[in-house]
């Protein structure tokens, strides 16, 4: 049996860990409808970012040319935010204005 307070190494964890400050907000709209969040900042420093690794991922084969420089983007295609909802991530979702 798995006791779940001792899991420390999904990407939830691992995110919450890593993330250097917290913003932590509430939306009232209309009559009943409320919506509370949290923004983890991973800032980006110097030539990397600062999100975890994700553990299960499969290695990026190494470059074997010497000459070619490598332009690191801010997020490459990873999306600026990623939706939870009970602590569960919710695929293909989108944040609007």
């Amino acid at each position: 049996m798995v006791n779940l307070r001792e899991i420390d190494n999904d990407m939830q964890t691992l995110y919450i860990n890593a993330s250097a400050d917290t913003f932590e907000f509430k939306v009232y709209a209309d009559a009943d409808g409320t919506v509370e969040g949290v923004l983890r900042y991973h800032p980006f420093l110097y030539d990397r970012e600062t999100y975890p690794e994700d553990p299960n991922a499969i290695p990026a084969a190494e470059e074997d040319d010497e000459d070619c420089i490598v332009q690191n983007q801010a997020r490459g295609k990873r999306p600026i935010f990623e939706c939870f909802w009970n602590g569960r991530l919710i695929p293909y979702t989108t944040v609007s204005e």
